[in-house]
């Protein structure tokens, strides 16, 4: 990619390292290092690096050190086309530049807002930048490779359910005590939009993942053929095929604010590429959530389940999910009664009833959608290397099908998995058939 330090604002590290240590008199030394922060699927909607800046205070003199994560517009033509059609880093820049300090404000000091410090924001369309605190000298991390691939443990999960009652619980405090709008679109109306999942009309732009989605239907189509009962016997006779064409739509309309419901500002992309955990003694004791390029307004169930759907099983959500909900559900509470807002706006019971009866399909659809390439593992997208322009569209056009079906076909374990998710979209969109099965 050539100079790294290209991205990096002498200005704005001035500005961050004044924000950082409260003082103006702070002075910034020349030599600061730049490196890529991420690498593979990480950073694939930006340019992410880490920055060590030496700097000193006038009274001491003492070299010190400082670590930011710099985010940059993406430079290749196939990026920056993803990111402008979903606003993608316009609205992450609002989130850390104008949300962020009302969630700090409202929290008063007494509740902990799950993300990074941010430091400095520009949106301005000329040099965009978001700098920002670099929770690795905090300890925080991603858990082992291997949690892409196999259930994130109860352990960490909890952490996460927690992190996200506590993030809406602020979302909804921040509304009702700051906004004069009374509303997060109100105030925010880049919010409105949807960054992903939203349905264009004749002569508008392509939503980015239409054809991903596209593609991720005939991949599951090839495998339901090569399975007995259900889904072959749907797959043959059309069914299926229409239930997977209209799944675009159905996401699309329940990621829409609910009118009559309750609804939170929504981290909208929480998984585990997004989650640093800090650990003691190899035990996960804390979770910051990291990539709000997706942040919308719509129920607390679309984050609850879309986390669920990326980074478990399906075994393991019917071994634990009521549990974790009422982690959940626990945090949201208790957060909302030191932020002295009072009961939450939902109760547990509706919450878990919107979940199963109104919601189900997003967690289905989601993890039909996504799963399959993130049980890829290395197969899905290397760790170690960015994939070049052409290969980041090829990705996106044909969402791995080869990869995934050929896997399929010669992996047991992988194929077990593949049909365990056919079978979830099976008996949603066909109980009677499914229970018939059984």
């Amino acid at each position: 990619m050539g100079d790294l330090s290209q991205f990096i604002s002498r200005e704005s590290l001035i500005q961050s390292l004044r924000s950082f240590t409260g003082r103006a008199d702070v002075k910034l030394f020349d030599e600061f290092e730049v490196r890529r922060a991420t690498k593979g699927a990480q950073g694939l909607t930006s340019i992410v690096l880490r920055v060590r800046v030496p700097y000193c205070l006038p009274e001491d003199g003492r070299k010190l050190w400082k670590n930011f994560i710099v985010k940059a517009f993406p430079q290749n033509p196939f990026q920056m086309n993803l990111v402008k059609k979903g606003g993608l880093f316009d609205k992450e820049g609002v989130f850390f530049k104008e949300v962020v300090p009302l969630l700090v404000k409202a929290s008063g000091g007494k509740v902990d807002v799950p993300l990074p410090n941010c430091y400095r924001a520009m949106i301005d369309g000329r040099c965009d930048a978001i700098y920002l605190e670099d929770l690795a000298e905090s300890g925080y991390m991603t858990p082992d490779r291997t949690s892409h691939t196999n259930d994130l443990d109860y352990e960490h999960c909890s952490l996460v359910m927690g992190a996200l009652g506590r993030f809406h619980a602020l979302t909804v405090a921040t509304e009702q005590l700051l906004l004069p709008s009374k509303n997060w679109l109100d105030a925010f109306p880049i919010f409105s939009t949807d960054s992903l999942f939203y349905c264009h009309k004749e002569g508008e732009s392509t939503p980015p993942l239409l054809p991903t989605a596209e593609a991720s239907y005939e991949t599951l189509l090839k495998m339901s053929r090569l399975m007995d009962g259900v889904p072959k016997k749907v797959e043959a006779s059309g069914a299926l095929r229409k239930v997977l064409e209209n799944n675009w739509s159905t996401l699309c309309r329940l990621v829409k604010c609910a009118p009559q419901g309750c609804n939170v500002l929504s981290h909208g992309d929480c998984w585990l590429n997004n989650l640093l955990f800090r650990y003691e003694d190899g035990v996960p004791v804390e979770v910051k959530m990291i990539d709000l390029q997706i942040v919308r307004y719509c129920h607390p169930s679309i984050d609850i389940l879309y986390f669920f759907s990326m980074c478990t099983s399906k075994e393991f959500r019917e071994r634990n999910i009521d549990g974790l909900i009422h982690e959940y559900y626990k945090s949201l509470t208790k957060e909302l009664n030191v932020l002295g807002y009072g009961a939450p706006p939902i109760s547990l019971e509706r919450l878990n009833q919107d979940m199963r009866e109104i919601y189900r399909p997003f967690g289905v659809i989601i993890n039909s959608f996504f799963r399959p390439n993130i049980l890829l593992g290395e197969d899905f997208m290397p760790s170690e290397r960015e994939l070049n322009p052409t290969e980041l569209e090829k990705l996106f056009n044909t969402n791995n099908a080869t990869a995934i079906v050929n896997k399929f076909c010669r992996d047991p374990e992988f194929r077990t998995q593949m049909e365990t998710i056919i079978r979830e979209v099976v008996d949603w969109a066909f109980p009677q058939e499914a229970i018939s099965d059984k």
